[in-house]
């Protein structure tokens, strides 16, 4: 090959590929940066599912205490304490400050003709949501406490709220 052409066959450094390590490195780079996305993305949509469950257990609590505030004196008490019922004492007789928020312990408001049921589930997109309405005495005042829980990703999480209504504001 001494005529001054040069070989086509022989391969020169400046062809600008990438080498066999080169192409490996790059792989390994875009797998990590790849791999660190997908994990804030997947981040991101735990957190938006659960405030979205944490939204509608609110939501549910509200329309909760709206029904109780519109209920009248005499309504306004549990039909009856079931078992399990969380926040109120083992006797079932009281609601527990401690459990509850509460300054102190107040007595349970619990009559057979009480408009308010202790314990209902609701599904909201498949979930399920358990509230647990209580009535108590708060000297002159009734005390409607909501307790919503709910279940996510083997976690029990729970919201609850209450609102105090006298006589003269029930319907």
């Amino acid at each position: 090959m001494e005529s001054g052409k040069p070989d086509p066959h022989a391969q020169s450094r400046s062809d600008g590929g990438f080498t066999v390590i080169e192409a490996l490195v790059a792989l390994a780079l875009s797998v990590l940066v790849f791999g660190f996305l997908t994990a804030s993305v997947l981040g991101a949509l735990r957190v938006s599912r659960e405030n979205r469950f944490q939204q509608v257990a609110v939501g549910i609590a509200m329309s909760h205490v709206e029904i109780a505030r519109s209920l009248e004196w005499d309504e306004m008490a549990m039909s009856s304490v079931e078992d399990g019922s969380p926040l109120v004492d083992a006797g079932a007789t009281y609601l527990v400050a401690s459990m509850a928020g509460l300054d102190a312990d107040e007595a349970l408001v619990v009559d057979s003709g009480g408009a308010v049921a202790p314990v209902l589930t609701e599904d909201v997109d498949g979930a399920q949501f358990v509230v647990w309405s209580h009535v108590s005495e708060a000297g002159d005042l009734r005390r409607f406490f909501v307790h919503v829980g709910w279940d996510i990703a083997g976690e029990r999480r729970g919201f609850q709220t209450s609102s105090l209504v006298s006589e003269v504001s029930a319907r």
